[in-house]
């Protein structure tokens, strides 16, 4: 289970993910303790978790991927993420996001998620990058656009399927 699982390890890695929890669960929620890093493809696939909450400060890096068509539907992570690679939420059920420290956004990070809402991010993002928010399906589209004050490029199919938005 997961129950404790932060407190026994310092990192989670998809094979320690994939063998001990064979991608589900019954636990709706992890709140972590002493996490550092969590590694590419981590939470990838994982069900029946819906809400994450990051508060380590020591937690500074998420690799690529890593909670890709994951159940979880809010998170929020510590100021000490700068950063967020690429597709790291893609065709998840992400559906309420932050992480203010974040100035830095990979390629499809948000690519088909379920975000009515851009992402609370620092303001310090200059650049939006492609399929940053992309969704092929109208319904799952943004509703409030914020666009950060620094921002100085938006990318290729950053945000689509926007036509009933408050910006």
């Amino acid at each position: 289970t997961l129950d404790n699982m932060a407190e026994k390890i310092g990192t989670l890695a998809e094979p320690f993910w994939k063998d001990n929890a064979k991608g589900t669960t019954t636990q709706s929620q992890i709140i972590d303790s002493d996490l550092d890093v969590i590694r590419p493809y981590a939470f990838y696939g994982l069900k029946g978790i819906t809400t994450m909450t990051f508060q380590n400060k020591n937690l500074t890096e998420i690799g690529e991927n890593a909670f890709e068509q994951c159940s979880v539907k809010n998170l929020t992570l510590p100021s000490g993420i700068t950063s967020l690679s690429k597709e790291m939420f893609a065709n998840s059920s992400l559906a309420s996001f932050s992480a203010t420290g974040v100035n830095e956004v990979g390629e499809g990070c948000f690519k088909n998620t379920y975000l009515t809402v851009t992402p609370d991010l620092s303001d310090d993002v200059s650049v939006i990058p492609n399929y940053f928010c992309y969704t092929r399906n109208a319904e799952n589209s943004l509703k409030e656009l914020h666009i950060p004050y620094n921002c100085t490029e938006i990318g290729y199919y950053a945000y689509n399927n926007i036509s009933r938005i408050n910006v």
